[in-house]
């Protein structure tokens, strides 16, 4: 037995939920997901001709942004550098170098 077989057999167990307490239970989570705001998904809803951009709350990606990458890529090179001319230094143990 597959697991499609089981589902469908599950499926023609099961008896599918009231369409009303379907709609509840979605009203429930879309205000539990969006506490406070009348259009679920946006904090500070435009207007019909010209919406605003929706809110970013807590754990949405930032864009990347020209002045972050540049920081960023200097940052990395900075580091690449560093760790070149560290390799540069005698470090106290045998010479990496066969004649040397």
């Amino acid at each position: 037995m597959d697991e499609m077989t089981i589902l469908e057999d599950f499926r023609s167990a099961v008896a599918p939920p009231d369409p009303g307490k379907l709609a509840e239970a979605r009203a429930r989570v879309a205000a539990a997901a969006h506490p406070g705001t009348a259009h679920p998904g946006t904090a500070h809803p435009g207007t019909a001709a010209r919406p605003r951009r929706q809110w970013r709350g807590p754990g949405r990606a930032r864009v990347l942004s020209w002045p972050r990458l540049a920081i960023s890529g200097a940052v990395a090179g900075a580091a690449a550098v560093a760790v070149i001319v560290a390799m540069g230094f005698p470090s106290g143990g045998p010479p990496l170098s066969p004649g040397g």
